[in-house]
């Protein structure tokens, strides 16, 4: 017992510094991590066209339509108010991008954008596997997140949630290469993802819960050990504070719409619900599931609520058995998930490891959650920014685990979302 316990401890400090020699930032090599990211990118960018040809980009609640005036220079006010950086990085892209208008349309130009943040939202994938994983899973993992539909979708279309979902990997990756010789150096960088992640999205505030969660696990209650965590967190009512005070009704006009008056008159306004087991089901199914693998080609369900945009999956997990692509991603998801159960029945993972992952687990409760009240039918919309957390949660322990194979599986699989999501973006294009 003791043997192995010694070992599983070496095994998590192995593991949580798999990455090295490289590190953050080359987590595989470097040529292997040029050509992943590089594909993601001409990937998304293609997959914008498949999309806009077939009048795809308005899925799922997507507010697509807001933001594709951008590339001429219109500005919406709601949207800067509510994801500020979104517009401000979108309007410089242009800016700099405009010389290429003489070849190239401004709105193919403005979907590049959005194509190279995913890319750089799967190079910050591949550095948090790197920090978890052994090197040899880690570029598998990374092509994982780069096929799962919420982070492939919305890389595909001009909406703030790629720029959302990829600030919160560039958080988790800088939380798990740091959480064990935090520095000066490191704060500063990891409260920099924040303030960016905040400023795009104010409830990116929730990603605060993994340092704390896993602070508190490892050294208790120690307020003067664990202040930086306290100021680290107050970047979030801070840019609260700039978003309703100097951006709302100062550098945004004001507006009496109170979907979007404010953060605090949304969040009211959006928060009065009828709650019911039917719509905790729906939202569970998209936030977990609909999210990583397309349940079907199409998706032209109608909720009641919305009789003008059947631009949803039916919510039935049994259309995943109706598909051969899905079918096969189910399969292969299924062992992957026992493979990980089976790892923490038989306590495979080092505790250091167990902790992270729980800390990780703290954030995708808090988002889930927090979401579910305010918009129970959007939950792929909103679990974007939870993919790589969902995908560490079901990857990490299976990687450490023991069984044979695994390799072979991840690919697999990898290769199943690729064709599952890849019939769902070209759509009736290809049917």
């Amino acid at each position: 017992m003791l043997n192995r316990t010694a070992r599983n401890n070496e095994t998590g400090s192995k593991a949580l510094h798999a990455g090295e020699p490289g590190g953050a930032l080359f987590p595989v090599h470097p040529l292997l991590l040029a050509a992943i990211c590089t594909g993601a990118f001409a990937v998304y960018w293609a997959s914008s066209f498949l999309l806009d040809a077939r009048q795809g980009t308005i899925h799922f609640g997507a507010d697509t339509l807001d933001y594709w005036p951008l590339a001429e220079g219109g500005v919406n006010p709601r949207n800067v108010r509510l994801h500020l950086l979104t517009i401000i990085l979108s309007l410089t892209w242009m800016a700099l991008t405009k010389p290429l208008a003489l070849w190239l349309e401004l709105e193919y130009l403005h979907r590049a954008l959005y194509a190279l943040i995913g890319a750089l939202g799967v190079w910050a994938a591949l550095s948090a596997f790197a920090a978890l994983a052994p090197r040899k899973h880690v570029a598998i993992l990374g092509i994982v997140y780069a096929a799962s539909l919420g982070i492939w979708y919305f890389a595909s279309i001009e909406e703030s949630k790629i720029l959302s979902a990829t600030l919160a990997s560039l958080y988790i990756a800088i939380y798990l290469h740091q959480r064990d010789r935090w520095t000066r150096r490191g704060i500063l960088l990891l409260t920099a993802a924040l303030l960016a992640a905040c400023l795009n999205e104010i409830v990116a505030g929730f990603l605060v819960i993994i340092p704390a969660a896993d602070f508190l696990m490892r050294n208790g209650f120690d307020l003067r050990k664990g202040r930086w965590i306290f100021l680290h967190a107050l970047t979030v009512p801070a840019t609260l504070f700039f978003l309703e005070v100097v951006v709302n009704g100062i550098i945004a006009a004001p507006t009496e719409n109170p979907e979007n008056a404010s953060h605090f008159s949304m969040f009211f306004y959006y928060l009065i619900h009828e709650y019911s087991i039917a719509n905790l089901h729906i939202y569970l199914i998209n936030f977990f599931f609909f999210n990583i693998a397309a349940p079907a080609p199409v998706a032209d369900y109608m909720f009641n609520k919305w009789p003008m945009h059947p631009f949803y999956f039916e919510p039935a997990l049994g259309n995943y058995l109706r598909f051969p692509a899905q079918t096969a991603v189910v399969v292969l998801f299924l062992f992957i998930l026992a493979g990980t159960l089976w790892a923490l029945w038989r306590r495979m993972l080092p505790k250091d490891v167990a902790i992270c992952l729980i800390a990780v687990a703290a954030y995708v409760l808090l988002r889930c959650s927090f979401f579910y009240f305010i918009h129970p039918l959007e939950g792929m919309l909103f679990s974007n920014s939870a993919s790589l957390a969902n995908l560490l949660l079901l990857c990490i322990p299976f990687a450490l685990s023991q069984l044979p194979r695994k390799q072979l599986l991840l690919g697999a699989f990898a290769l199943a979302l690729i064709l599952c999501n890849g019939i769902f973006i070209a759509g009736k294009l290809i049917q």
